[in-house]
């Protein structure tokens, strides 16, 4: 059964946009990676965790990071998600973890702080958030099969190792979450965010039909290569299968033939790897604003235990600051 297609979108203030395949595309850009995210340190202590709202139904406990979790799946109310790290940087100590845990049925919230090395990075849902400023940049991606907005103020660009929160925030049912730091760089939190465990995430708006049709265990080049070849050759669940559950472009199957196919490894943001794909379709296909000549960057990661596809576009932009 045909899937509907998807596009997405990252935006960045300062950053090169990701357009969809099918929307009006830019011009292809080089991408240029920003220094490793693991150089930044600016030598600070982590700020004071955000206190929750005093009530009777706050409590606040030092544990190590399973009890930690395992005491908010036990307290939260029925429905409401819990995001739980499963990549972390190393210097953090997952064996004393800080939470504060209100629980009310009516408003839960709950935020978790790892802290070492004089750095931290804190999660947390409910209520509204960490508090934002003016002068702020944005990257639009997609966590938990949620839309979500990387922000941070646009002066790291200048001063990338400055002490300054950056939050990756998103919804689920009604519920704010996010991932957020002052001593972290935004590729670490993205990171973060993407491998956040995904046991209470919105379900997909698809089921796999085909598994390893198209998707890599080992190299995401092998995907990328599969990819192209699907390219109009009328099978949308291989197609689908070379694409993370909350993506996929299943009309690509119904696209014309491809050829002079050729990929290289452009460059890395948090944990996941940019690969451009390019080739030249075999006549020239109805609302492809590249004409017969394509060139897509396509952003990978592991789901499944295989390299898929999570965005792509007509240009890739570096770790963020």
């Amino acid at each position: 059964m045909a899937r509907p297609s998807r596009r997405r979108l990252a935006l960045a203030a300062v950053l090169l946009a990701a357009c969809g395949p099918t929307a009006t595309a830019p011009a292809v850009s080089s991408f240029s990676a920003a220094p490793p995210a693991a150089a930044v340190n600016s030598g600070t202590m982590p700020p004071t965790p955000s206190p929750l709202a005093t009530s009777s139904g706050t409590v606040t406990l030092t544990a190590a990071e399973r009890d930690a979790w395992a005491q908010i799946r036990a307290r939260r109310p029925l429905g409401s998600p819990v995001a739980m790290p499963t990549w972390l940087p190393t210097s953090l100590d997952r064996d004393h973890v800080v939470v504060d845990l209100r629980v009310d049925a009516a408003d839960p919230r709950y935020i978790v702080t790892y802290s070492g090395a004089g750095r931290s990075i804190e999660l947390g849902m409910g209520g509204a958030g960490p508090g934002q400023t003016s002068g702020q940049s944005a990257l639009g991606t997609r966590v938990r099969r949620s839309s979500a907005v990387l922000s941070f103020p646009s002066s790291l660009f200048f001063d990338p190792s400055g002490p300054a929160l950056r939050v990756v925030q998103w919804q689920e049912a009604g519920w704010v979450l996010w991932v957020s730091s002052s001593t972290f760089p935004g590729g670490d939190l993205l990171r973060v965010a993407w491998e956040l465990d995904p046991a209470t995430a919105p379900v997909p708006f698809s089921d796999r039909v085909r598994d390893g049709a198209c998707a890599s265990t080992t190299k995401p080049e092998d995907t990328i290569d599969r990819l192209m070849a699907l390219i109009g050759s009328a099978d949308e669940d291989a197609v689908l299968d070379c694409f993370a559950l909350d993506v996929g472009f299943a009309n690509w199957a119904t696209l014309p033939t491809t050829t002079d196919r050729a990929q290289r490894n452009v460059g890395e943001v948090g944990g996941r790897v940019y690969i451009q794909g390019t080739w030249t379709f075999t006549s020239e296909p109805v609302f492809w604003t590249q004409g017969s000549k394509a060139s897509q960057f396509f952003q990978l990661g592991l789901e499944g235990g295989r390299w898929r596809v999570f965005e792509v576009g007509t240009a890739a932009y570096g770790s963020p600051p």
